[in-house]
């Protein structure tokens, strides 16, 4: 019986109970906190400059309310649509040359942090470009030629030049485009200029003596255009031509200056603003082109445009003998093109 009692040993096999700590199989718990390796949400906001002025500052930048993110220890892939990209920092920004889509991927290297990607539109206007036209040119403001300047022409109008934009490149998400740097700059002289023998500067000849006029009131062997014209009476004469070249002249002047200040040239200067590529040269060479073949067949055909030229009287009234030869001489108003 005492083997039965040992049967009592079967309640070792309560240490079964053991299976109990099978129980903890509520370890398996931890399993179910597997849940906690899914990457966390957070609230990323893109911000972009919804319009920006060509040539100025524009971009996007990426924020979170939530304290316990640190930016700078997440990665980021930004790219434009104009091809650049950058990497690594929360923001990018640069001059902008069109309007562009800019897209950004926010993400966790350790994946504790679920990905986030957006994009935003940003839309470049143009700048307000406009020509500065020169002051019209007047007599008031000419000068007088050398001796024999422009032989046979009495008077000048010089339109001056002008030079297109430099090429510059855009930045940041507009890396690798180019545009315009500015819009066209007036150059050179933009004045009349006339025949030195209508000042008292002009050339003196030897053989004045030979007007009886001049001789008969002054003993001087040479004397310049001016000096005879007194002399002889005719100054006055020679002061109304001198005020019709002028009245020439000016009226040139004011038929390319109209032209400088038209609707005209604002559309062209518009389309310049407007020029951008991928490729440097080939934007040099359309502002070039565009600017140039406009100033050449518009500008300068307004500058030098028809006038009306009624003759003047006999040569010897303005000029006694010379080198030139004219009995007829030119000048008058403007009549034909007016603008451009």
């Amino acid at each position: 019986m005492d083997d039965t009692d040992d049967g009592d040993d079967g309640d070792d096999g309560d240490g079964g109970d053991d299976g109990d700590d099978g129980d903890d199989g509520d370890d398996g718990d931890d399993k179910d906190d597997g849940d906690d390796d899914e990457p966390i949400t957070v609230a990323f906001t893109l911000h972009c400059n919804g319009t920006v002025v060509r040539g100025s500052t524009g971009g996007c930048s990426v924020s979170t309310p939530d304290a316990q993110v640190s930016l700078k220890e997440l990665d980021f892939v930004w790219s434009a649509s104009s091809g650049a990209t950058h990497y690594r920092t929360s923001s990018w920004e640069g001059t902008a040359v069109e309007t562009a889509t800019i897209s950004v991927t926010v993400s966790d290297r350790a994946g504790v942090i679920a990905s986030f990607s957006d994009s935003r539109r940003i839309t470049v206007n143009p700048r307000s470009w406009t020509f500065a036209a020169p002051t019209p040119a007047r007599g008031s403001r000419a000068i007088y030629g050398g001796t024999g300047w422009n032989k046979g022409k009495w008077g000048h109008h010089d339109s001056g030049t002008t030079t297109v934009p430099l090429v510059v490149e855009g930045d940041g998400p507009w890396e690798g485009l180019y545009m315009g740097a500015g819009p066209p700059i007036h150059s050179g002289n933009n004045r009349i200029t006339l025949h030195s023998d209508f000042g008292s500067g002009g050339s003196a000849y030897s053989n004045a003596n030979q007007v009886l006029c001049f001789a008969a009131s002054n003993t001087a062997t040479s004397a310049n255009v001016v000096a005879v014209n007194t002399a002889c009476g005719t100054s006055s004469v020679l002061a109304a031509w001198k005020a019709s070249v002028i009245a020439h002249e000016e009226a040139h002047a004011n038929a390319g200056d109209r032209c400088l200040r038209s609707a005209s040239t604002r559309n062209k200067i518009a389309e310049l603003e407007r020029i951008n590529g991928s490729r440097v040269n080939d934007v040099r060479t359309r502002l070039h082109n565009l600017w140039t073949n406009f100033w050449q067949n518009d500008v300068l055909r307004a500058f030098e445009g028809r006038l009306t030229t009624p003759t003047s009287p006999r040569f010897w009234e303005y000029r006694f003998k010379g080198a030139w030869n004219h009995h007829k001489l030119t000048g008058g108003q403007e009549g034909g093109a007016t603008s451009c």
